[in-house]
């Protein structure tokens, strides 16, 4: 990359747009500013494929964590005896209150 002297010893980067250059029409001479690179307001397609496999992967991770506890929860109410109904209604209900008082804040 080549840097281009300015008035007053300035270094200016070529990527820096003429509207960023400094101003001296302060008087006193030179004023220091820093240069914005451009807003960026389209993610790029890296950005795209990172979001989706994080979605891909927490969505996997909390499928494999609901199947486990299910089947916990319907062993443990079967385990004390409960009738098939009562063990595979019972998880939802854990899991229903769960999601419920998530919702609260």
């Amino acid at each position: 990359m080549e840097y281009r002297r300015l008035d007053g010893g300035m270094l200016r980067s070529p990527w820096v747009a003429e509207h960023w250059l400094p101003r001296t029409s302060y008087g006193g001479g030179g004023m220091t500013t820093l240069a914005v690179p451009p807003r960026i307001t389209e993610a790029s397609a890296i950005d795209r494929v990172i979001r989706i496999s994080t979605a891909v992967a927490v969505l996997a991770v909390a499928g494999v964590a609901a199947y486990v506890s299910y089947w916990h929860a319907y062993a443990v109410v079967r385990a004390h005896g409960e009738s098939s109904l009562t063990a595979r209604l019972e998880p939802a209900t854990i899991d229903g209150l769960v999601y419920a008082s998530s919702m609260l804040w």
